[in-house]
């Protein structure tokens, strides 16, 4: 059974290695496909190797056998940032970016004196009796990687959340369908790794290998991501526009009465203050000026150029630019002085900085710490 097994979990792993190659030469200029590349092709060769455990592969190559650990540390990151770069689209990233794969590192470097055992000594490594640091290493290991899949699931799904309610009129089927759906294969994945792993650190033999089923939910997943770049593209390059299938909805005429909305809840905003109230929606100026919700919507879509939260966090910025000004930077930490200026997180901060100044706040603040609040 265990050689059916092994069969089915190869051909898995070289379809996802295919696809990891695909993905990572997608056409198309969508930077989170190569990320996601990266990702599947950690998965395929973690497939391999587990699908070797039976074979004389390890004990000529030995050091491979540490290597399957250090690329399931590698899962979680690659995750996380698949994520982050697909909201953002961004190109690239940042070389602290890196430093979510300093587990990896570290775990390499522990494990790299087996390379200096003899082959009898590996054998033994690999039947289970290695030295005693080795197995508080394999056990810490397991704890390790437990903690490190939760956290980075949260923080995942967090970005999501605080995706959409920066951007709601952002069209969010995508996020929906497909982003949710990557984490959630990824919990699921979770759990079944986390399953076994627990059962091994308490000694249990349960009747069934978790991990097979951990390992074949990776070749499953690969799967449905290769037959999804067929079906889905979208999915895989969102910056080319869809072909329009339908005859848009004719926009509202432009018309002074609409116009006269705009100016008087501009006024509204500017001389209220309305943004810096953190929570602030579109139903908070429909209070506040006596305007049906319609009109108030129609005038921001018609004269605003731009989307209600987007108008609302430049007013955001121009008030974080006077605080910094008037050097509340000397005073308050960053992230205060953000919610001062009426965002409700520092991501969002640092964000619309970056997108209106091409700086980050630290560095607008380095480079200008006198210039009057100007917009690029």
């Amino acid at each position: 059974m265990d050689n059916y097994t092994d069969l089915i979990l190869t051909n898995g792993a070289l379809l996802a290695f295919f696809l990891a190659v695909y993905l990572m030469f997608y056409p198309g200029k969508f930077f989170p496909n190569k990320i996601l590349g990266v990702l599947v092709l950690s998965w395929s060769l973690t497939v391999l190797m587990f699908s070797f455990k039976n074979t004389e592969f390890f004990l000529k190559y030995p050091a491979a056998y540490g290597l399957v650990d250090v690329l399931v540390l590698c899962f979680s990151p690659l995750m996380f940032l698949y994520v982050y770069t697909y909201l953002h689209q961004l190109k690239k990233i940042k070389q602290k970016d890196f430093l979510h794969f300093l587990p990896a590192l570290l775990y390499l470097l522990a494990i790299a004196p087996e390379s200096m055992f003899n082959p009898e000594e590996k054998i033994q490594w690999l039947n289970g009796n290695g030295p005693q640091w080795y197995h508080w290493l394999s056990n810490f290991f397991n704890v390790f990687i437990i903690l490190q899949w939760m956290t980075y699931s949260i923080i995942s799904l967090n970005q999501i959340q605080d995706y959409q309610s920066q951007n709601p009129s952002t069209p969010s089927k995508f996020l929906e369908n497909w982003l949710k759906f990557f984490i959630g294969i990824n919990i699921v994945l979770w759990l079944l790794g986390t399953s076994g792993a627990f059962l091994e650190i308490i000694g249990l033999q349960p009747p069934v290998n978790m991990f097979q089923f951990f390992y074949g939910g990776l070749t499953l997943t690969a799967l449905v991501f290769s037959i999804s770049t067929v079906t889905k593209p979208a999915l895989f390059n969102p910056l080319e526009k869809a072909p329009a299938t339908s005859t848009p909805k004719e926009r509202p005429a432009y018309n002074e009465f609409t116009k006269n909305d705009f100016d008087t809840l501009n006024t509204l905003l500017l001389t209220q203050k309305l943004y810096l109230k953190n929570n602030l929606k579109m139903q908070d100026l429909v209070e506040a000026s006596q305007l049906p919700y319609k009109r108030v919507s129609e005038a921001f879509n018609l004269y605003g150029n731009k989307s209600f939260y987007e108008i609302i966090n430049e007013l955001r910025l121009k008030e974080a630019m006077s605080l910094i000004k008037q050097e509340y930077h000397l005073q308050y930490t960053l992230p205060h002085l953000a919610e001062l200026a009426g965002f409700n997180s520092k991501t969002t901060f640092n964000r619309t900085f970056k997108k209106y100044t091409g700086l980050t706040p630290t560095e607008y603040i380095q480079k200008n710490p006198t210039n009057e609040p100007q917009l690029t």
